[in-house]
């Protein structure tokens, strides 16, 4: 698996190669910087301990889904909104006030929207749905690596969350919770996720 980064540093030193190659030249790759980063990498993530974990907390993990819209036009949709100024601050006092971070709260908002907006395909069964969340990118000392380094984890949200007998202040609390719980087991490479994640046509990221 190769990254945005990875892709261009494989293509970099392929070309350089086939340059090489063609002009009778050796090739000479940082082999140093090449793989000792993946090495390192995959003796850090998919430990035993976090496999299970990420395989009993996906057990009941339902796909969300939704009807697909009817195509009036080829124009992409984009939606954009810039929080500044007095409002940014208003919104940080009431993060303060709630013992949260502006990350949990815009977290908090897309868990309620996509829940509003697939609700229609939640089965009876369905307790949780997960998103993918954007841990961090690559390390500087990475810059050069190939492999796949940026780091992703899944974040679940219970479905009973979204009932109407929970006060936000409660619902604030456990997407802590799970944040804490999360971050312990957060070193699972991306082809463990899509075998603990049901397979679906749609995929939901949080940066």
């Amino acid at each position: 698996l190769l990254d945005g980064v990875g892709g261009t540093n494989y293509l970099t030193q392929l070309c350089q190669c086939y340059e090489a190659i063609t002009e009778n030249k050796t090739a000479k790759l940082p082999l140093d910087l090449l793989f000792s980063n993946i090495a390192l990498n995959n003796r850090t993530v998919d430990l035993e301990s976090t496999q299970q974990f990420w395989r009993h907390q996906c057990e009941q993990v339902d796909v969300l889904d939704f009807p697909p819209p009817e195509v009036t036009n080829e124009q992409p949709c984009h939606q954009q909104l810039i929080l500044h100024g007095h409002s940014l601050d208003q919104l940080k006092h009431y993060c303060r006030k709630q013992g949260i971070t502006l990350a949990i709260y815009f977290k908090a908002i897309y868990g309620y929207l996509l829940w509003q907006y697939c609700q229609s395909y939640f089965t009876e069964q369905q307790h949780r749905f997960a998103i993918i969340e954007i841990l961090s990118g690559r390390q500087r000392k990475q810059q050069s690596s190939l492999g796949c380094l940026f780091q992703q984890s899944p974040f679940l949200f219970e479905a009973k969350w979204f009932d109407g007998d929970t006060k936000i202040a409660d619902f604030f609390y456990q997407l802590k919770k799970q944040q804490r719980l999360f971050k312990k087991h957060s070193p699972i490479s991306m082809l463990q996720q899509k075998k603990v994640l049901a397979e679906n046509r749609l995929q939901f990221f949080i940066n």
